[in-house]
């Protein structure tokens, strides 16, 4: 089964956001607002619903920052996009079933906690490409 998982990197003064997993093989780690991407929707949508899932923050997507790819258990492979995004409105507030803990953490506070990333090569690699501005237009990935 292929599995497709948006997500987005929000910054505020500094910080990114990132959120504890309390849920199945990935509880205590912390990750970004992301998901998988339901039938039926685009991938830019998912990336916005679960945000607000997970953050209770409404956002608007400007850029891509990075697409990785990885199978699990030599079988399933995954596709992941990274977004950035601002924040429109909204407050922290998450299902507590779900998410653990969210928190903001500057750059060297994520590096400090690397081996609690629940994958941590596509974390550091989009809050590099966004330190570095690097950010892909939206219509790098068409929608037709």
């Amino acid at each position: 089964m292929n599995i497709i998982v948006a997500g987005t990197i929000l910054e505020r003064d500094g910080k990114i956001l990132l959120i504890k997993e309390n849920q199945n093989k990935d509880k205590g780690k912390w990750w970004i607002p992301a998901g998988g991407v339901d039938d039926g929707e685009l991938i830019e949508k998912a990336a916005i619903r679960e945000t607000k899932e997970e953050s209770g923050f409404n956002v608007k997507i400007s850029g891509i920052l990075c697409i990785y790819n990885k199978v699990i258990n030599n079988i399933n492979p995954v596709i992941g996009i990274m977004y950035k995004a601002q924040i429109i409105d909204g407050e922290l507030h998450f299902d507590s079933e779900e998410i653990a803990e969210a928190k903001w953490f500057t750059f060297d506070e994520i590096i400090a906690i690397k081996e609690e990333l629940r994958n941590p090569a596509p974390i550091l690699k989009c809050i590099e490409m966004l330190r570095n501005g690097n950010v892909l237009p939206l219509d790098t990935i068409l929608k037709i």
